[in-house]
This record gives C-alpha cells, sequence and structure tokens, in this order.
C-alpha cells in the first residue's frame, strides 16, 4: 500500500452528466491531502462516456473504468480494488464538497480510533445519534453510500457493497451494518462538508423519471420485508417505506406538471 495515498475516491457516474461535472469539479476544488481517484461510469446511457473519455486525459484523474451493465454494486467494488489508500472513499456524482472536507475526514478517523465509516454528509434526523467526541454524530442505523471508510473493511475483511432488491442503487443498510458487525463505530459529520444536490426540485423536475425508477425500487425492497403486512396492520409503517411512497406521489405530480400542466 502506498502509505503516501491518505483518501482514495471512487466517482461512480450514471447519466446526469451536468451533476457529474459539478461533482467533479467541486472534488477536484477542495481535496487537499495526497489522494487518488477512480472514475466509474455504471453503463451511462448519456453522452458521459464520451465526456469520460477527456477526463481520463487529466493527469490528476488516475483511472476511468467503463461496466458494460448498470450494476453499481459491481461498479463500486471494480473501482475500490484499484485503490491504493488509507482511507476509501464512495462518491456519487450528485455531491458537491466544500473546502476542508477532507482535513475533517481525516482528523475525525485520527481522533476516533474505532470509527469504521463516515458519511460525507448530515444525516436525518430519524438516522442521528449521541455527539460522539464532539466530532461526528452516531448514526442509529445507516449511512448513505457517499463515505469514507477504512481501507481493511474492504481488502481485510472483504466487506462488498451489494444492491438492494432487483434493482440499481448500493445497499447503504447493508455496508454500514457490516461495517457495525466488525465492531467499528458508523457516523455522520457535525457539519456540513458535502452537500447532495442530486435531491432538489430543480432536479427532480429535470428528469423525474430517473428519479422515479430508484424510488419504485426502494419502495419493492421495502414491501419485499416479510413483516410489512403485520406492520400495516399496527399502522406502523418503515420510515425508509414512508419516504419513498412520499418521494414516489411527489415525483409523479412534478412530472405531471411538467408535461401537462407547464
Amino acid at each position: 500500500m502506498n502509505e503516501e495515498i491518505q483518501i482514495s475516491s471512487v466517482m461512480l457516474c450514471f447519466n446526469r452528466l451536468s451533476l457529474s461535472k459539478k461533482c467533479l469539479e467541486s472534488y477536484l476544488k477542495t481535496i487537499s491531502v495526497s489522494y487518488e481517484l477512480v472514475i466509474v461510469d455504471n453503463a451511462s446511457t448519456d453522452s458521459t462516456r464520451e465526456w469520460l473519455e477527456d477526463v481520463k486525459k487529466d493527469a490528476r484523474i488516475r483511472e476511468v473504468i467503463h461496466m458494460e451493465k448498470n450494476d453499481p454494486a459491481s461498479a463500486l467494488n471494480s473501482g475500490l480494488a484499484v485503490c491504493t489508500g488509507r482511507y476509501l472513499h464512495v462518491m456519487e456524482n450528485d455531491y458537491i464538497y466544500r473546502d476542508g472536507w477532507a482535513e475533517y475526514v481525516l482528523n475525525c478517523f485520527n481522533e476516533i480510533p474505532d470509527l469504521g465509516q463516515l458519511c460525507v454528509c448530515p444525516g436525518s434526523p430519524r438516522l442521528i445519534g449521541t455527539h460522539h467526541m464532539n466530532l461526528v454524530y452516531l448514526s442509529l442505523g445507516n449511512v448513505v453510500s457517499s463515505s469514507v471508510f477504512r481501507r481493511d473493511l474492504f481488502f481485510i475483511r472483504r466487506i462488498r457493497w451489494q444492491n438492494i432488491y432487483k434493482g440499481s442503487m448500493p445497499d447503504d443498510e447493508g455496508f454500514s451494518g457490516a461495517v457495525k458487525k466488525a465492531g467499528l463505530l458508523v457516523a455522520w459529520p457535525d457539519k456540513q462538508i458535502a452537500e447532495a444536490v442530486g435531491f432538489s426540485y430543480e432536479e427532480f423536475r429535470r428528469d423525474p423519471d430517473y428519479y422515479i425508477r430508484n424510488y419504485k425500487q426502494k419502495l419493492q425492497n421495502s414491501l419485499s420485508s416479510l413483516s410489512i403486512m403485520k406492520d400495516i396492520i399496527r399502522f406502523r409503517i418503515d420510515p425508509t417505506l414512508k419516504e419513498a411512497l412520499g418521494r414516489l406521489l411527489m415525483l409523479y405530480w412534478i412530472k405531471v406538471k411538467k408535461h401537462y400542466l407547464s
């Protein structure tokens, strides 16, 4: 392992070219520790592949990998497998990074020896636990896939990313669960070090079908639980299911407004 590399980042791209460009620009502007960057195109169907042909000429990019089929787990695992850094970093293509994010992340891992995975964006209230060592908030469940985690989790403990249900989304809950089973902490930052811009109203309106597909997969994943009928009978619905239902209703309304009411 090259000890000079502190953070190895894997940027996962699937369509949404305009967001990919913003994400890459913000990363290269704000990364201030020794790093390497691998970009994996998850079989995009827009102009992402052509854009990456130019991007890979940039000396700051270590490698560009093109997947033959849409499979985010395999895409992430393929990118991570070539990383040499002390910490591994998954970055989805809809994040904007802020100055100082990398130093904050390294400081958290240095100060908290049993920290296993740290998200790069703040958590939702239902998943935020105690403020730990005045640096992070412990997660009551999982964090999202855009996160930094210890190298040994991937290369020694062999924890791999999986997909949820039969869809095209990484299983955030499964990965964080495996980190916790390894006896390590999973946490959210206690400050805004990056922002997920892919879930803004403007982005939903630009391409509602993209998000409808994703939230349908989340809904299918939640409905596949054997206990779902018991929960409905007891008027107790899983928060992930409620989120997927709410987002789908909103997205269908946005689609109707865009195509028929504008």
